[in-house]
């Protein structure tokens, strides 16, 4: 298999890795994305080890190339996205818990319960 074959391969592997990602974000599947992650990651790493070889593709590949690497960026920028609301809304839940916590105990410390 020729460079430009394999760079094309891999990805399009890291395209596929995404795209699962970003679909369990759409779904709010945040443990098992959170579970996913690290393969993509992992992809993502040797993927671009391999970049040094990508000056010497024919143009027709490298177009390809480019074409994949702008569908991994948008789909990853919407997993952001999407994460960081929901990261927005737990930490909203967890202050709300936080303070209902604290009135608890005033009240407790107020009546002596």
């Amino acid at each position: 298999m020729a460079v430009s074959d394999t760079r094309l391969s891999d990805y399009t592997h890291l395209l596929e890795l995404t795209q699962a990602l970003l679909a369990l974000a759409r779904a709010e599947a945040w443990d098992t994305l959170l579970d996913a992650i690290p393969a993509q990651q992992a992809a993502m790493a040797a993927t671009l080890r391999g970049n040094d070889a990508l000056s010497n593709c024919p143009a027709d590949i490298r177009a390809a190339l480019t074409a994949l690497i702008k569908q991994i960026d948008t789909a990853n920028r919407e997993v952001l996205e999407r994460v960081t609301a929901w990261r927005t809304q737990v930490s909203a839940i967890l202050e709300e818990i936080n303070a209902t916590r604290q009135n608890g105990k005033r009240i407790s410390r107020a009546y002596g319960g």
